[in-house]
């Protein structure tokens, strides 16, 4: 596939070898690319050695079925057991809880806020605390309804699975 000039990702179970076989191919064939290619890697096992990137960036994202779509993929990624209870109430819950996080942290200020980790240090604070701040904007209120009831009700939703 490089040879042909494609993009590619590739999971490296064993870093770096797969990655450096990736590497050396793609310097003996950069002729088949239009534009010069960059490799970028993630390591998940050393951040160190990674390059940074920012899987909900704001600037991806045009309305709130786009944070829906992030969350989604975040959550099933997650808990893998959610993909055969699709459309229960304990699997959507946290991540509609989780797209308006990430709905907020975009509007919020511009989306200077917009990342990963600052939508699960929202997501870590009481509900007492989050549910004000989110409801606090029409667009997410209406979203939330069914979940801001719940909250106010007394009861607690689980975002850590079941």
């Amino acid at each position: 596939m490089i040879e042909k000039g494609f993009a590619m990702y590739i999971y490296d179970y064993k870093f770096p070898d797969l990655s450096e076989i990736a590497y050396n191919h793609l310097l003996q064939h950069l002729d088949a690319y239009k534009v010069k290619p960059q490799f970028y890697v993630i390591n998940f096992d050393d951040p160190r050695k990674s390059h940074r990137c920012n899987p909900i960036n704001p600037a991806f994202m045009t309305d709130i079925s786009d944070a829906y779509e992030s969350a989604y993929t975040i959550m099933l990624n997650l808990n893998r057991s959610w993909i055969q209870k699709q459309g229960d109430f304990f699997v959507e819950s946290p991540i509609i809880l989780l797209a308006a996080i990430i709905w907020f942290l975009k509007i919020y200020e511009n989306g200077k806020y917009c990342t990963f980790p600052h939508a699960i240090e929202f997501l870590n604070r009481p509900y007492a605390q989050i549910f004000p701040i989110l409801t606090s904007y029409d667009e997410l209120a209406n979203y939330l309804s069914p979940l801001w009831t719940l909250g106010r009700a007394e009861h607690r939703i689980s975002c850590r699975g079941r």
